[in-house]
């Protein structure tokens, strides 16, 4: 789908001093906007991340075998107990159950601080899990629980973090140097993965994310959620959705010039910029084509032909957009041979500039994106496929 840059580029506010750069990046490039202390809006660039992680989720969920409902706003954990505790009786090749939302929440953070790294108002995944006994319960957990963690306030059995690496000082994980796996043990003596010494073991910083629990039957026993009159094993999974924008930011991004995030994510998968005499040319809309054909993540026109394609070029890279395609000067010179080309340029992590790769014809260009995609210019049929291909699965948006 192409999207107009004078209608979806919105200009951003001033950012407010803040530890995180990644708010300030998110604030600056319009992405959010403060509406109140510790709450946020989303701007349409904002928005497209967030449809597009909720998108992921979705599908990734479902072919899990999980599915999707809506609740109200309460705790979650007995509101889910009590809406299958509420069902008619469950036939046993019905388990195991697994429901979950995608929906907002409400925190009262007393000192709200990084945005939507801890906001009063955020959106959560929540999925839940209902087996008949605690073996199969601990099955479905362990295909996706892979570190060390306590059960905490919610009195499961196992639990488990997901964090992502952070500059914020605010959590920690304990990496191991000798194994190089990571724990997140208050107190930690020993590796738990390779039994090194303590003084082997190093703190970073990191921002969790993610965090899944065994609950057992705390919750089924009390309100009577049952098969066969025993109560229902129970495991839950929670992601913070808003939270993994900031994060991801943070991670990928070595300067506030540039903003980046996953390809998957990233509000457009390319950018076309366009100069002023070659908005009518039909090589607007072969290169158009040609993008949408195999990025699935949107395409940005942008037609703001009264900024210098330089300009534009900068603002594409800050927005982090993978791919940047100019038809310009080069362009229009090339039509006078009756071989156009365009000029290439993508964006990647932990990089500042955007990677210049010349001229290229609109088939080099299509060869080009689908190496770049999927490891080999045959479109991926050979097996090679990665996370971006998720978007692939879900459409043009």
């Amino acid at each position: 789908m192409i999207h107009k840059a004078k209608k979806w580029i919105l200009s951003g506010a001033t950012a407010p001093p803040s530890k995180s750069a990644a708010h300030r990046m998110l604030i600056e490039n319009g992405f959010i906007l403060p509406t109140g202390k510790g709450f946020y809006s989303l701007l349409p660039l904002g928005q497209r991340v967030i449809d597009k992680l909720c998108r992921i989720l979705d599908t990734e969920f479902q072919k899990a075998g999980a599915m999707k409902i809506g609740m109200p706003i309460p705790t979650a954990e007995e509101m889910c107990t009590e809406l299958i505790a509420s069902l008619p009786p469950l036939k046993k090749s019905q388990f195991p159950v697994m429901i979950y939302q995608i929906g907002e929440k409400f925190r009262d953070e007393m000192n709200p601080r990084f945005g939507l790294m801890r906001s009063r108002q955020f959106l959560m995944k929540d999925m839940y899990t209902f087996s008949t006994d605690q073996e199969a319960s601990r099955e479905t957990y362990r295909k996706i629980c892979r570190v060390e963690a306590d059960s905490g306030i919610h009195g499961g059995h196992i639990s488990h973090e997901y964090h992502l690496r952070s500059n914020l000082d605010e959590d920690f994980v304990n990496l191991c140097d000798s194994c190089g796996s990571f724990n997140k043990s208050e107190d930690l003596k020993k590796c738990p993965n390779c039994d090194s010494a303590h003084q082997k073991s190093r703190k970073v910083s990191s921002v969790e994310i993610a965090h899944t629990f065994h609950l057992g039957t705390k919750y089924s026993e009390t309100i009577g959620a049952k098969f066969q009159g025993k109560p229902l094993d129970m495991c839950c999974f929670g992601i913070g959705v808003s939270r993994l924008l900031p994060a991801t930011v943070d991670l990928l991004s070595c300067s506030e010039k540039a903003m980046r995030l996953p390809r998957a994510i990233a509000p457009f998968d390319a950018a076309i910029i366009v100069k002023k005499s070659l908005m009518s040319n039909v090589i607007v809309e072969m290169t158009s084509s040609s993008a949408s054909r195999y990025l699935k993540g949107g395409i940005l026109l942008d037609d703001r032909i009264e900024m210098s394609a330089g300009r534009r070029i900068h603002e594409a890279n800050r927005l982090g957009i993978p791919f940047i395609i100019v038809l310009a000067n080069v362009t229009e010179r090339s039509l006078v041979t009756q071989k156009p080309v365009i000029e290439v340029f993508t964006t990647h992590p932990k990089s500042e500039e955007p990677c210049d790769h010349g001229p290229m014809t609109l088939d080099r260009f299509v060869s080009f994106v689908q190496s770049s995609l999927y490891g080999t210019p045959n479109g991926g049929i050979d097996g090679n496929f990665d996370h971006s291909l998720v978007l692939d699965e879900l459409g043009s948006h």
